[in-house]
């Protein structure tokens, strides 16, 4: 079973000072052995949908401690650390008064919400990260958003209620206009395991790779657009993989993980 965002929410159950060791320590090893191979790391969080919309929490649903993981593991990276991970939240929770940027019958972030999120992530690679030539990333002047009538995301998915009666206003953008994709491959190990790849002749020749969660989605035609090549792996379980590296040799590699699996156990490393 997944986490529950319900007890996440809550705080249930904090971080141990070994859990957070431990978290140091994997995220310190696969910024170490890329580094020594000329490649840059990125750890993402993508928040919650209840971080970013705790109002709209019932308010029977009581925090039992102050701080959530995201606060201690960022915390402790800060005090004990000097890998420097990107915080989301406060982007989100500045930008959430202009526009819907999560949707409502849905636990992921919109397309409006994931260029917020974009966006920033590439000026935090332009700003702290030794890329051998800067990121350009799109401007939102190139991508008109709209709405679309939709049928409702995952919320209304669980209830079955998606067809008729949760419909709702979603979010949208035609990439079709903007982005062209050459030798476009899916393969598929297993059931959580995805692999893929994108090539853009257009953009930066910076390459990269991604390990990724379903909240890298609404993500995925942005950092395309905007790298010659990405090879995409979708693992919920976050692991490392040295094999395929070498083989892409990527100028950057963003391992992205929803808040909520910070209840799962530390990802492991298979590095000697």
């Amino acid at each position: 079973a997944r986490p529950s965002t319900i007890d996440y929410y809550r705080n249930l159950k904090p971080f141990s000072e070994q859990e957070l060791h431990q978290w140091k320590t994997m995220l310190e090893q696969r910024r170490d052995w890329l580094k020594t191979r000329g490649i840059e790391y990125l750890f993402v969080i993508a928040p919650n949908k209840n971080t970013i919309y705790p109002e709209h929490m019932p308010g029977r649903i009581s925090k039992v401690h102050s701080q959530s993981r995201m606060d201690q593991l960022l915390a402790y990276l800060k005090k004990h650390s000097f890998y420097n991970a990107p915080d989301l939240r406060p982007v989100l929770l500045e930008s959430k008064i202009q526009r819907k940027i999560y949707q409502r019958t849905d636990t992921h972030w919109n397309y409006y919400g994931s260029f917020l999120a974009y966006r920033f992530l590439m000026s935090f690679a332009n700003n702290h990260l030794n890329l051998r030539a800067k990121v350009k990333p799109l401007s939102q002047r190139q991508l008109p958003f709209d709405t679309v009538d939709w049928a409702g995301g995952d919320l209304a998915g669980m209830l079955d209620l998606n067809r008729e009666v949760m419909r709702e206003d979603k979010v949208n953008i035609n990439f079709g206009t903007f982005f062209t994709y050459t030798g476009a491959k899916i393969r598929t190990r297993n059931r959580l395991v995805r692999h893929g790849y994108t090539e853009c002749e257009n953009a930066s020749p910076l390459k990269l790779m991604v390990v990724h969660d379903s909240f890298f989605k609404k993500l995925k035609p942005y950092f395309s657009e905007t790298f010659s090549r990405v090879r995409y792996i979708w693992d919920w379980n976050l692991g490392f993989y040295p094999e395929i590296i070498l083989k892409e040799k990527p100028d950057l590699v963003i391992d992205e993980m929803a808040e909520r699996f910070l209840l799962d156990p530390v990802p492991v490393n298979p590095l000697k």
